[in-house]
């Protein structure tokens, strides 16, 4: 076997003398006769040679090394690599060991994304030669690299190649759907999320807002790196059920619906359903006069259910007048009926006036007569 340094062979005595007047380095070689080959470097003292035994003969002393022929490029996280990445068994000096044909097994070595190599990451090789064909790495990152190990021979590190996230999947929400407040209440902000086929954020897409009720604070945003879009809604002023969608600009099919609840707000005004008609003295004032609570924007306010009270409303009719009946009524859905008034003194002008806490309301006049 050959050593790829200077070497002279000496006899045990000789070697001995040299080791007493320098530091050397000492090797066996398989000679098939009693011979210690003595290389002069610097470092090397009899201990060494005392504790660390010379290599049996045929052994092996330098190892092959891994070489790249076909570096890995970069893809998108799920795709396969575009042509397959190549690995050859080297000796010393660069020339392939054909006789090699054991196994070269790829690993991700800088894994700046926390992906896993997808594919068969071990093959046999031909010739010193192994071609792995369809990897691919699962998680989006930048500045990954890959580790090629061999029996016998050192390993090898790749060249640097990014993952980028693949085409947009799926689209989910995130947060804020199924709220519900007052009309032209400003609701949490909606917020979207955006995935490849591996489920890995899908940054930088233009995320589209179309409100149907209300209205929407942005036509369009961008998928964050978590592949998070948002957009905030303020409801309209009408009550009941109100919708926005959100979908991935330029893809078929990626669209989620978001919906809100409008309900009316608080009282603001009351309104006549039925204002009272002329009537007779004593008489119950028929149809029964009604009264609706309503927030600022009109609406019904159907989640009132305080109570409203009425009265003849001052410098009307007569003086001396007295309303009878239940002058004082709960509110059901926002609505007050008084079922059963009556006045005592025959009069034309009358006006009533309802109230509820800090609004009232007064009616159309009417007359009593005898």
């Amino acid at each position: 076997m050959s050593l790829p340094l200077h070497q002279t062979r000496t006899s045990p005595s000789d070697e001995r003398r040299s080791l007493g007047a320098s530091r050397r380095l000492c090797l066996g070689v398989g000679c098939g006769i009693a011979a210690i080959a003595v290389l002069t470097l610097d470092g090397c003292q009899l201990d060494d040679l005392l504790s660390n035994p010379p290599p049996p003969p045929g052994s092996v002393i330098a190892l092959n090394r891994l070489t790249y022929i076909r570096q890995p490029g970069n893809i998108t996280a799920g795709t396969p690599f575009a042509q397959p990445i190549v690995v050859a068994v080297q000796d010393e000096n660069g020339n392939t060991v054909t006789s090699f044909t054991g196994s070269v097994t790829l690993t991700i070595g800088t894994n700046p994304g926390g992906g896993t190599l997808l594919g068969t990451t071990t093959r046999t090789a031909a010739a010193g030669v192994a071609t792995f064909a369809g990897l691919s790495v699962d998680k989006p990152g930048a500045g990954y690299q890959l580790s090629a190990t061999a029996p016998g021979s050192d390993p090898a590190t790749s060249a640097t190649f990014n993952v980028s996230a693949g085409a947009p999947a799926s689209i989910t929400i995130a947060g804020g759907d199924a709220q519900s407040d007052t009309v032209g209440a400003t609701l949490t902000p909606y917020t979207v999320r955006v995935r490849d086929a591996s489920s890995n954020p899908a940054a930088g897409l233009t995320i589209r807002w179309v409100a149907a009720g209300g209205a929407i604070s942005v036509a369009t945003s961008q998928s964050d790196a978590q592949g998070i879009a948002g957009a905030v809604h303020t409801l309209g002023t009408t009550p009941g059920a109100q919708t926005v969608t959100a979908s991935v600009s330029g893809v078929a099919n990626l669209t989620v619906t978001f919906t809100a609840t409008a309900l009316p707000g608080a009282v603001a005004a009351l309104t006549y359903l039925e204002h009272p008609s002329d009537v007779k003295v004593l008489r119950v004032i028929e149809p029964p006069v009604r009264v609706a609570a309503v927030d600022q924007h009109g609406n019904r306010a159907t989640n009132f259910t305080g109570a409203m009270q009425v009265g003849i409303a001052p410098g009307t009719g007569s003086p001396v007048a007295v309303l009878s009946g239940t002058l004082s009524v709960n509110a059901t859905a926002g609505v007050a009926s008084f079922d059963d008034l009556r006045l005592s003194v025959p009069a034309e002008g009358y006006r009533l006036r309802v109230r509820a806490g800090n609004v009232s309301v007064a009616s159309k006049t009417f007359d009593v007569y005898r």
